[in-house]
């Protein structure tokens, strides 16, 4: 019994608290970013409202400005790439997916048009052959993730001999390891092509004939 626990605090506990951690920065992720943008909110009411005090017209740019920059949740675009955004013609759809493909895209202000930050990707060979590679890697993910159940039909059988040679506790770790690398795989692939897939089309719709 002292082995066994011996072991799993060795070998599984540290997976478990490495996915608590992960899960956790995740959540305080989403909640700086809300953060940020009731922040941002709360600063443009309040320049308008010293603004109606006296009248500062600096003021008044500076609550434009944080309202521009809380509606289209973006720390880098200048005022005049922001008021392109919200004046195009689905603003809410085109926010939401240059923020999601921010790190892939430029925006240019007048006329409203998206390019690529990596020239590369705008060949069609290179972004084709990208957009497989992440699909095959995310398909590897998946086949990871499924592993731990079908492994006996799946594995070859001298693999299987191997593993049936492991402790209990010693299987449970090399499950938690794949299911893991499998998730990681396969989320990372998935976003990443879903990016690609998306900015295309962001670019595409607002093609300047």
């Amino acid at each position: 019994m002292a082995d066994i626990l011996e072991t799993f605090i060795k070998l599984a506990l540290p997976i478990i608290l490495a996915i608590v951690a992960i899960v956790s920065a995740c959540k305080g992720l989403f909640i700086t970013k809300r953060a940020i943008f009731e922040e941002r909110e709360k600063l443009s009411k309040l320049s308008y409202d010293l603004y109606k005090i006296n009248e500062d017209k600096e003021l008044k740019r500076l609550s434009v400005e944080y309202g521009y920059a809380a509606i289209t949740k973006d720390n880098f675009l200048n005022l005049e790439q922001r008021r392109a955004l919200v004046r195009s013609e689905n603003p809410t759809r085109d926010i939401d997916l240059f923020i999601k493909c921010r790190g892939l895209l430029d925006i240019k202000a007048e006329p409203l048009s998206f390019f690529w930050k990596k020239k590369r990707y705008s060949n069609v060979i290179y972004f084709t052959l990208a957009v497989i590679f992440r699909i095959i890697f995310y398909a590897l993910g998946a086949f990871l993730l499924i592993l731990p159940v079908f492994y006996s039909v799946l594995l070859p059988s001298f693999m299987l001999e191997k593993i049936a040679g492991f402790s209990a506790l010693a299987k449970i770790g090399l499950t938690l390891y794949i299911i893991i690398t499998g998730v990681f795989l396969a989320y990372v692939n998935l976003s990443s092509a879903t990016r690609m897939i998306d900015s295309a089309k962001l670019i595409k719709r607002h093609e300047i004939i």
